[in-house]
């Protein structure tokens, strides 16, 4: 049995303070406009529907992990 493997994840030390605030910004508004958007698909078709609040959970998700580290870049700059 193969020993499981981490998810390779974006290094955000990359990304300034005010970069990574901008970022989850656009990331959190283009989330909610894309489940919106699928919510709006159901007319036109089911799978889209999926799609789209897929999509849209994806790029929330990313946006509160962006907002996480700029959280824990706060709190060591504070101690």
């Amino acid at each position: 049995m193969k020993k499981k493997e981490k998810v390779r994840r974006t290094d955000l030390s990359i990304y300034s303070n005010d970069q990574l605030k901008k970022y989850s910004r656009y990331l959190m508004i283009i989330g909610i406009l894309l489940i919106c958007a699928g919510v709006a698909a159901t007319l036109i078709s089911p799978a889209l529907f999926l799609l789209m609040i897929i999509a849209g959970a994806v790029c929330a998700i990313a946006g509160t992990d962006y907002k996480k580290e700029l959280k824990k870049r706060e709190e060591m700059f504070n101690d």
